[in-house]
């Protein structure tokens, strides 16, 4: 791709945690030092310059291959559907939580194996850069092998333990939702009580299963969360194992366990924007206040990380600076991705132009690479002699 220099002006642009006026040139994808304009220009007078958003997790992509119970259309399509709604969102890094599970359907490892075939042939067309968090269910054994295999792809996916199995048959509300995953998978309320007791019958394999897939992970050097964790005693336990990115944590004592060894605390942006967890769990803005949330992803909705940080900052620019970090450069670190996440020199020129009016944030423009890939407004473009 032919990555043409741009220079940025007149706007301001967030650098080291405090607004800069001044101009900022994308020289080769990366932010340059350089001082002399680009023969490109953007205009970006009254607008706010952040780097683009990281996201870690998120499965509306879903709903584009499943917009209802029963329903498929072919991944490739979804994908493709899926890369101009992060694109809108301006979220430059995704990683699409692509969970493989014991149950047939939407999240089955057959599901996941055309998904992975289809980002990779599609790599070159899209927009976004596009990667995988493998959402690994500990009850699905059958699929370890290939899930071992995936984590030597490039780029490199991360990897997160789930055990919606337990949770399931222990809390009443999940039980109650039987029918809503039981239509997810295809099948009928009994058909996905006989699936459980398949998965019951394997429960004494699972904690080897799980060491082995920790350290392989640890082995081809690939960030290791756990979703959903239920308590401080299974944090600890998980930290033996290697797994040190709390994502989701359900309780407070959890989160404050992860705070202890300073590990990544992953929140979702909607519980920020809903005024809580759909689910009663942590209290995303309370856990950000008393500093035990260090990182907000899309989760189920792709337009809520702009919202939910431009929320906290009570929509004053002045006070984004304090936030945005928790959609950009804390996700970057806490993915391993030390190229990104920032507007420094030499990062990748990952960025969005944002308007305030009103008290409400839009999307002016997004660049990827150093290249725009949206601009509301192309009268802001400038051709310099």
């Amino acid at each position: 791709m032919n990555h043409n220099p741009w220079t940025i002006t007149n706007g301001k642009y967030l650098s080291e945690g405090r607004w800069v006026s001044d101009s900022l040139t994308f020289y080769d994808g990366t932010v340059s030092t350089q001082t002399s304009a680009a023969p490109l220009n953007y205009n970006a007078e009254g607008l706010y310059l952040l780097p683009g958003i990281v996201d870690l997790h998120g499965d509306a992509f879903e709903r584009n291959i499943s917009p209802r119970p029963g329903v498929f259309f072919d991944v490739e399509t979804a994908l493709l559907e899926t890369d101009k709604q992060l694109l809108a969102n301006g979220i430059t890094t995704a990683y699409l939580a692509m969970t493989i599970s014991w149950e047939p359907g939407l999240r089955s490892l057959d599901r996941a194996i055309e998904l992975v075939n289809a980002l990779q042939k599609l790599n070159s067309r899209l927009i976004t850069d596009m990667r995988f968090q493998l959402r690994w269910e500990i009850t699905a054994l059958e699929s370890a092998d290939q899930v071992k295999k995936w984590l030597e792809m490039t780029p490199k996916p991360m990897l997160a333990f789930n055990d919606h199995f337990t949770n399931l048959l222990q809390s009443e509300r999940q039980m109650a939702k039987l029918s809503q995953y039981a239509s997810r998978a295809g099948l009928t309320e009994d058909e996905y009580l006989q699936q459980l007791d398949t998965v019951t019958n394997r429960s004494d394999e699972i904690a080897a299963a799980v060491q082995e897939m920790a350290d392989t992970a640890i082995a081809n050097q690939v960030v290791c969360l756990s979703h959903d964790e239920p308590s401080a005693d299974v944090r600890r336990n998980h930290r033996e194992l290697g797994i040190t990115v709390c994502e989701f944590p359900l309780t407070t004592e959890t989160a404050k366990e992860a705070r202890t060894a300073n590990e990544p605390i992953i929140l979702g942006a909607p519980n920020v924007v809903r005024g809580g967890s759909h689910v009663g769990a942590v209290d995303a803005s309370t856990a950000i206040k008393d500093g035990l949330c260090d990182v907000l992803t899309t989760d189920y909705f792709y337009a809520t990380p702009l919202k939910a940080v431009c929320k906290l900052a009570e929509n004053n620019p002045g006070q984004l600076v304090e936030f945005w970090k928790l959609i950009s450069s804390n996700a970057a670190k806490a993915a391993g991705l030390s190229d990104r996440g920032s507007l420094s020199p030499g990062q990748r020129a990952d960025a969005l132009a944002i308007s305030f009016e009103n008290g409400t944030a839009s999307i002016e423009a997004v660049f990827i690479k150093g290249q725009p890939h949206f601009i509301s407004e192309p009268s802001r473009i400038q051709t310099l002699d």
